[in-house]
């Protein structure tokens, strides 16, 4: 079984790759290569991928691309552009966990510890196996304190 890495040799990768020669424009393989560059932290690849699949798409509501763009952002810190990306997977479906877990970040980053708090434990509420993810283990705690880093 492939896993998601970037490595060259990984299959994954280069079925990925090889489709995107033959038609650039396959979704499914935009998708997979923008995951792998994005677990990998190529943060700025994996939005060029993902802002090509939202060219692409008819609606572009999508709300994983979304919340994926919205974690590469924020891992580069363009925070204003990760809170959009932020909203419209929020205001397009709100059961989505991600969003709430991404808009907590946003926040925190804002020092509205309160609003953050509030999104992370919605974020927990739809999904209570999140709090065994080390990413909402790392910022969660840090909502307790009374400065934020």
């Amino acid at each position: 079984m492939a896993n998601y890495s970037k490595d060259k040799t990984d299959d994954a990768y280069r079925y990925a790759k090889k489709t995107l020669d033959i038609n650039p424009n396959d979704l499914m393989a935009l998708s997979n290569l923008a995951y792998m560059e994005l677990t990998d932290g190529a943060y700025e690849s994996a939005i060029e991928l993902y802002e090509k699949m939202l060219s692409l798409s008819s609606e572009g509501k999508y709300v994983g691309i979304h919340t994926n763009l919205a974690e590469a952002y924020l891992a580069l810190s363009k925070d204003t552009e990760a809170l959009k990306h932020i909203q419209i997977a929020e205001g397009s479906d709100a059961s989505d966990f991600a969003a709430y877990m991404y808009k907590g970040e946003y926040l925190r980053r804002q020092e509205k510890l309160e609003e953050a708090k509030f999104a992370y434990e919605k974020a927990k509420e739809i999904f209570p196996e999140i709090v065994e993810d080390a990413w909402y283990q790392k910022h969660f705690p840090l909502l307790g304190q009374s400065e934020p880093h």
